[in-house]
């Protein structure tokens, strides 16, 4: 049986979406730079710059958190409806085998109580200086009522990273779409030729 010229158009379609699928695949390693999890303790920054915080397992009971900048680190209280300290920790971001430096910390919102359903904005950013390591110590500083420790993420996505891996995605899919219309019209084609 000899090639038709009219499956060439669905193998286009079918290799775009496989080269586009690759290249948004090794996209989400590069982002995955901008992350340093607190679980990790020591990680060497990639991508430089502000990275701000998201807090996870915070706790169902949890109602409020209330940040303090000090000069050994971030005090960090969570507390029920009732005021009650579920948690209490002490968060150390700092270059690896160095003295914490207050400096890090760009920014840090330390309003009192802050309701952790209404939070509006980021609860504080730090900068962190690509190719040097940098170490998180995330401490109790008293035994909490609530065992399940919390989860630090410090993030920075970068746009031009996130939006390459974004139009990838989307050229991948338009192309597997387009694939799929093809091979239908095509094979519809073929077969309308080959019984008139």
């Amino acid at each position: 049986m000899k090639f038709n010229k009219f499956f060439i158009l669905p193998i286009v379609f079918l290799i775009i979406t496989i080269i586009t699928s690759i290249l948004a695949f090794s996209y989400d390693a590069k982002l995955e730079n901008g992350y340093f999890y607190s679980s990790e303790l020591q990680k060497e920054i990639v991508i430089e710059g502000e990275y701000f915080a998201v807090f996870g397992n915070l706790g169902q009971e949890s109602q409020t958190i209330s940040l303090v900048d000090m000069s050994d680190g971030i005090h960090i209280t969570i507390k029920d409806g009732f005021d009650v300290i579920l948690k209490d920790y002490m968060l150390v971001i700092k270059e690896y085998q160095h003295f914490y430096d207050p400096s890090i910390i760009s920014s840090i919102n330390e309003e009192p109580d802050l309701q952790i359903d209404n939070l509006d904005g980021y609860l504080f950013t730090v900068n962190l200086e690509s190719l040097t390591t940098y170490q998180v110590n995330l401490s109790e500083t008293v035994d909490n009522i609530d065992e399940d420790q919390i989860e630090i993420v410090l993030v920075n996505i970068s746009e031009e990273l996130l939006l390459t891996k974004t139009i990838y995605e989307i050229v991948s899919y338009t192309s597997l779409v387009l694939f799929v219309v093809s091979s239908i019209v095509v094979s519809t084609i073929i077969y309308k030729r080959r019984f008139q």
